[in-house]
């Protein structure tokens, strides 16, 4: 019995951990409006038929974020002198943000990783796969924001 209440008091206090950073990563997107600028962004692009580097580079002042309440938001950030701008639906686990998107009646989903979290600073990563007419690209991208 002793053995029981000690495993589901640890099963309740990982719960509720897993939880609450849920909470917390959702909170801080959305807080101040869940406006969120992004300073930096690294970025790779690599085809994937060749293995060559197609273009490596870091975009400063690259845009911003929106994350509404609600779990929908856009972006409008610059990689190699392209704006993109997407409007999406997102959710959270805590460690990884999920951003999807629906292109040409597919739902296109990239996971970001967050690398550091606080109440005003975001860094996530992400690799993707991205299928131009003719050919297939990795892309990696490392994404600092601010509030």
């Amino acid at each position: 019995m002793k053995n029981l209440i000690t495993i589901v008091s640890i099963t309740c206090l990982f719960l509720i951990t897993a939880c609450s950073k849920e909470i917390k990563v959702k909170n801080q997107l959305t807080s101040q409006n869940g406006i969120w600028k992004v300073d930096t962004i690294k970025w790779v692009k690599v085809n994937v038929n060749s293995l060559v580097d197609v273009g490596v580079g870091t975009e400063l002042n690259a845009g911003q974020f929106q994350f509404n309440s609600n779990g929908t938001g856009s972006y409008d950030i610059t990689i190699n002198g392209t704006l993109e701008h997407k409007d999406f639906t997102w959710a959270t686990n805590g460690s990884d943000v999920s951003i999807a998107d629906t292109v040409s009646n597919h739902e296109e989903v990239v996971v970001y990783n967050i690398e550091h979290n606080s109440s005003t600073k975001q860094v996530w990563f992400s690799s993707e796969t991205i299928v131009e007419p003719g050919d297939v690209y990795n892309r990696e991208l490392k994404i600092s924001m601010t509030l």
